[in-house]
């Protein structure tokens, strides 16, 4: 199996005040609607935390890990995704970013492959900021990587990223695709739903 694709849903939702896997937009959750992205692309399709019932996907509670993950719900996901995955690539989707299309991930697994020896293929967005959270890795690398990180303390995305071989993929890579601009527009609030479209 070539790539299989991960959902994150299980983030807290604080500042939204409501489960964001569950909102409804255009007839569909936004989980379901990072699974129907993802299924575009991937072999196999999990959602990682929150509740079951999204259907094309199969779901996944997240694992225990070898860090204290409170406030780190990104970290919890993207480790139990890394390693669940069976596949050489393993591609991670919020699903609190609902304007991501299949494209941009076949535009990042052009680019890991293309580098050979990339850990991960990590996109910027329209401002420069990179997306660690919507990215193709490699999970056996990157598995060593967060193992060896140090146990004492919660570590964030970054601090994995930092121990990696990342492909930076620059938006000028995805400026062609439909919604470009809110691209990687990220729904933390309430007023951010604006964005979905």
């Amino acid at each position: 199996m070539r790539i299989q694709g991960f959902v994150l849903t299980g983030g807290a939702s604080r500042r939204m005040g409501r489960d964001k896997a569950a909102i409804v937009m255009s007839g569909q959750t936004l989980a379901q609607k990072a699974v129907n992205t993802l299924n575009e692309f991937c072999d196999e399709v999990f959602t990682v935390g929150g509740e079951s019932g999204f259907s094309d996907a199969q779901h996944l509670i997240d694992l225990e890990t070898p860090f204290a993950v409170v406030g780190r719900a990104a970290m919890a996901g993207i480790y139990t995704a890394l390693r669940h995955c069976t596949a050489e690539y393993a591609a991670i989707l919020p699903c609190d970013m609902p304007n991501v299309s299949a494209e941009v991930f076949r535009i990042l697994l052009e680019k890991i492959e293309a580098e050979g020896d990339a850990d991960a293929a990590i996109p910027l967005d329209r401002a420069g900021s990179s997306q660690q959270v919507c990215a193709v890795f490699r999970p056996k690398n990157c598995l060593v990587v967060i193992e060896r990180l140090p146990t004492g303390r919660t570590p964030a995305v970054m601090d994995m990223i930092r121990e990696l071989k990342v492909r930076i993929v620059d938006f000028s890579e995805f400026r062609h695709l439909p919604s470009a601009d809110s691209l990687f527009a990220n729904l933390n609030r309430p007023e951010d739903l604006s964005v979905i479209n």
